[in-house]
């Protein structure tokens, strides 16, 4: 797979190589998922949501992290939203879990669905970061957070995969782009590791978690 192909793969997962692809970003973004869904903390009864969650490899660690949380995926591949539900096929079932296509742009949920909202290496490919984050303020609850967690850009620029099509951030570019569209950081964290790429080397990765509240 070029680098261009799996800019394209990462971006939507589809066709013959998705559920590959699928596997390798839960490997890949594992050990920053959970810390992600850590620092998220639901509260028992919440609603979470979730923007781009591949197969939701780990929708079960947020159902579980405490009493009554509901879970939904959103993602912007038809083949991840059909092997998210297959692999959840028990929380779907007992009506702790919802999957369905969509995309950050234009959220399908109304107003003020979700207590919790968190995303993990997607924020790259929000075009327009502004819109998506407006439709992210609207779906919250007025005291609700949201997390999100990507790659901080000196890390990103190295990826051969990151000229196509990504758009790269550090903690200034997240924190303007935040206030801009109606929100306030409450916490920025490190998050470093070594892993196993998409395209299979280890790498050092410098990660960053933010979150933030609407205003």
């Amino acid at each position: 797979m070029t680098p261009e192909q799996l800019a394209a793969q990462l971006r939507c997962p589809h066709g013959e190589d998705a559920d590959d692809v699928g596997l390798s970003m839960n490997r890949a973004n594992g050990a920053l998922t959970l810390r992600s869904i850590a620092l998220l903390d639901p509260a028992p009864g919440q609603r979470v949501l979730e923007i781009g969650p591949g197969n939701a490899a780990f929708a079960t660690q947020v159902v579980h992290h405490a009493p009554g949380v509901q879970y939904t995926g959103l993602d912007l591949s038809a083949e991840m939203v059909e092997a998210a539900t297959r692999l959840n096929r028990a929380l779907v079932d007992d009506g702790q879990a919802t999957f369905v296509p969509g995309s950050a742009e234009q959220l399908p949920f109304a107003d003020a669905s979700f207590e919790r909202v968190f995303s993990v290496n997607t924020l790259y490919f929000w075009t327009p970061a502004e819109a998506c984050l407006h439709e992210i303020r609207r779906v919250i609850t007025p005291h609700g957070v949201l997390c999100l967690a990507f790659g901080h850009r000196d890390f990103m620029a190295a990826l051969p995969f990151a000229a196509h099509g990504f758009t790269l951030y550090d903690e200034q570019d997240v924190t303007a782009l935040l206030e801009a569209t109606g929100w306030q950081v409450a916490a920025i964290d490190e998050h470093l590791e070594s892993v196993r790429s998409n395209t299979g080397e280890l790498v050092q990765r410098r990660m960053l978690i933010v979150r933030a509240r609407p205003v």
